[in-house]
C-alpha cells in the first residue's frame, strides 16, 4: 500500500477540523471522504480543459 503525507498550516488545518466536526467525522475521513474526491474531480476538469479538443488535419496542409 502506498502512502502520502499532507503538510497544512495550523488556520487550513482549524477550517478542516471544524468542518469534520460539524459532520461527526474526524480530519482524516474528511480529507479522504470530501477533499480528495474534489481535488481529483478538479484537477481532471483542469486537464481536460488544457487538451485540444481535436487535432488540427494533416490533410488541409
Amino acid at each position: 500500500m502506498k502512502k502520502f503525507m499532507m503538510t497544512i498550516n495550523a488556520q487550513v488545518f482549524h477550517l478542516l477540523e471544524e468542518e469534520a466536526k460539524d459532520r461527526e467525522v474526524s480530519v482524516q475521513e474528511f480529507v479522504r471522504a470530501v477533499v480528495l474526491p474534489y481535488w481529483f474531480k478538479k484537477q481532471v476538469t483542469a486537464q481536460r480543459l488544457a487538451q485540444p479538443v481535436a487535432e488540427p488535419n494533416r490533410l488541409m496542409k
